[in-house]
Parts: C-alpha cells; structure tokens; sequence
C-alpha cells in the first residue's frame, strides 16, 4: 500500500528468480481529461484522477504520476475539484500552471528522449504551489518543486520556461549530477535555461521568445542578448563571474 502515488495491489512473485510476475490491484480510479485555466499558457488540457466523485490534481498517466498541492494550506492537501474542467481563481489557479507545465515538462523528455520521468524511472514529480516562505522564486529541492508568487501579486512563479528549467535540475541530478557551485554550477542553470525554453517553445509553439520568464512579463535572462542583463555571452568576456 503507498500514499505517494496512491496504490493498493497484490504482487505476484517469482520465488525462485525474485522476478515480478504481475500484479492485481485492489484500488480503481479514474483518469480524467479535461481544461484548465492557466495564468500564463491560456486554457489548456490537463489530466486529473477521479476519486469518490471528487477531481484531483493528480496525473496518473505519466510515470509514476504527477501531483500538484497547496503549500499554503495545512498539511499541503492536494488541490480538488468538483469536475474536470478547473477553473480556478489566484492564487489557486497557479497551481494550473504547475499541474500543466510538469505534464509539458514530462512529455518534452519522454518524446524527444525516450526519458521517463526525470530518474528515467518513472520518479513521482510533486509540486507545492504558493509556498508562503517563497517569494520571486521557484525552487526544486532534490525530490519535489517548490512554487512562491510575484512581490505584490498572488501571480506564481510558474511561466512554463520556469517550471522546464526547474525540473531540468532534477534531470541534472539523476544524470551528470553537477555540483551546484562555480562553473559546474554555471553548466547547471545553463543547462536548466535552455531545456525549459525547449519545452516552452514545443508546447508552445506560438510562443517563441529568447527571454527567460516571458509569459510571466518578468525577464530574468536573455538567450540572445545575454548582455542586456548582465550575463556574459563569452567565455571569461565581459559580466564573467569566478567564485
């Protein structure tokens, strides 16, 4: 029995080799495709799990599942719905954005590189939306992503390239595994940035901008003028930082 991702099920052993022969399960749901109303991406398609006729932010269809929570709730409950269509009002509906970016995000690497998840082993991406200690920032903290809102607003943090970027860092983590310091840390947010824009621009494909956080009208980096804030577009060249 597990609680993350929710499953019941017997197993069916070979007691000889240790191999998994089947399973039966014992718990039943339900996936459900329907919309959600996103800040940043518009009305897009999304999955969630029929459970005892409620709806929730649940994705069981890819991996090990995709699951979205309130960080600003007790006991960050999983978000709930009374039908699949999500229509939801801020600061909730950022967790639309999360619930619809980590799916992009998902399929991005499972088509273009036959990755399953970012372990390649089907891992449960979570993410907590609204998180109240986190603010003008989106973090991912080794096992789930962590979403805080704009200074004065209860907008998220969550434009696609945001949440493409943060989950490349779990990628990073289950592959190369970079240090997070000095050049090797450089490699990292680099590699972040442009994996995320990827999934913003295949997603998306109306949507083709080189500046980094564009659907939230909140620039952060520039691919192709990396001087216009502050990044280096050379190596060792002018904003180079050492240590």
């Amino acid at each position: 029995y597990t609680r993350e991702p929710v499953s019941k099920a017997y197993y069916f052993i070979d007691a000889k080799t240790g191999n998994v022969l089947g399973k039966k399960d014992q718990l039943f749901h339900t996936d459900a495709v329907g919309t959600a109303n996103t800040l940043y991406s518009g009305s897009q398609s999304i999955h969630s799990d029929l459970v005892s006729g409620v709806y929730n932010l649940r994705d069981v269809t890819r991996g090990n599942g995709i699951v979205t929570r309130n960080a600003n709730a007790s006991g960050t409950p999983i978000f709930t719905n009374s039908s699949p269509t999500w229509s939801l009002t801020t600061p909730n509906r950022n967790a639309l954005d999360i619930h619809y970016g980590f799916e992009m995000t998902y399929d991005y690497y499972k088509t273009k590189f036959g990755r399953n998840s970012l372990d390649n082993a089907g891992l449960l991406i979570t993410g907590y939306a609204n998180d109240p200690s986190t603010t003008d920032n989106a973090y991912w903290d080794g096992s789930a992503m962590w979403f805080g809102t704009r200074s004065g607003t209860n907008n998220g943090v969550t434009g696609i390239d945001v949440i493409g970027h943060e989950l490349t860092h779990g990628v990073t983590q289950y592959s190369c595994n970079l240090n997070y310091s000095n050049e090797p840390g450089a490699m990292n947010e680099s590699l972040s940035d442009i994996m995320g824009k990827s999934v913003q621009f295949v997603a998306k494909p109306t949507d083709i901008n080189w500046l980094l956080s564009n659907d939230m009208s909140w620039y952060i980096r520039s691919f192709s003028n990396p001087k216009s804030y502050s990044q280096p577009n050379t190596y060792g060249g002018t904003y180079w930082y050492t240590g």
